[in-house]
């Protein structure tokens, strides 16, 4: 997590990832997880300026060790 509210009245960032990872063999690692990442920004004028993005969804992983 990020900002604080340096650049204007709303500048937060914030990622979230869980997961899980399998060997299989020795060399090779297959990941599954979720992730999520939320961005706001605003600089809290009268004519307000800014947005907010979430995004969200599953994320797959091939790990090669060497």
């Amino acid at each position: 997590m990020s900002g604080f509210a340096l650049v204007g009245a709303e500048d937060l960032n914030g990622h979230v990832q869980l997961g899980l990872g399998h060997a299989v063999g020795n060399s090779t690692v297959i990941d599954v997880s979720w992730r999520s990442l939320r961005t706001a920004s605003s600089n809290g004028a009268s004519r307000r300026n800014g947005f907010t993005s979430n995004q969200n969804g599953i994320e797959l992983g091939l790990k090669f060790v060497f």
